[in-house]
């Protein structure tokens, strides 16, 4: 039966689950209905086993970051960033950003005017974008900021 993956990306981190339609006996889809994460490893997507892994084994290393509920998957942006783009791709997260990110300063360092600047450009025109943890919204979609631009960002965003 086909699944559908679909992700929702919080101020704290990012859920992810993964849901079937449900069939009458005429075979008409009546409901939607959540996959077990028990379920979601398979021997048919060797791509969601290493994604799944790869999100227990940031867990392994930074305990508090991963929870595995009964029916979805919970964690931090900086978890999220860790995965690799097939790993990523996998668990329906967004392609990486395209974008060059440009940081610059303003101010001198030594006062209380300074300032790390952080902006990203496309093709030297600058996007407009909003960032949610380890996820970028702009004009042209929602993109995932992999590491180590999002320990950048991050870094920017607590000395700010």
């Amino acid at each position: 039966m086909p699944q559908t993956i679909s992700y929702d990306a919080g101020e704290f981190g990012v859920t992810i689950l993964i849901s079937r339609m449900r069939k009458n006996f005429l075979g008409v889809k009546t409901s939607e209905e959540a996959v077990a994460t028990s379920d979601w490893v398979g021997r048919e997507d060797a791509g969601l086993a290493l994604a799944v892994g790869a999100l227990q084994a940031y867990e392994d290393r930074h305990p508090g970051n991963v929870h595995v509920d009964e029916s979805d998957l919970t964690a931090s942006h900086a978890a999220v960033a860790s995965l690799n783009e097939p790993c990523a791709k996998a668990l329906g997260l967004p392609p990486p950003a395209p974008f060059v990110l440009q940081v610059s300063t303003t101010g001198n360092i030594a006062h209380d005017n300074f300032q790390i600047v952080a902006r990203w450009f496309d093709g030297g025109a600058p996007v407009q974008t909003k960032r949610i943890g380890a996820f970028l919204q702009s004009v042209s979609g929602d993109f995932l900021i992999p590491q180590p631009t999002y320990a950048i960002l991050s870094a920017i965003e607590q000395f700010s």
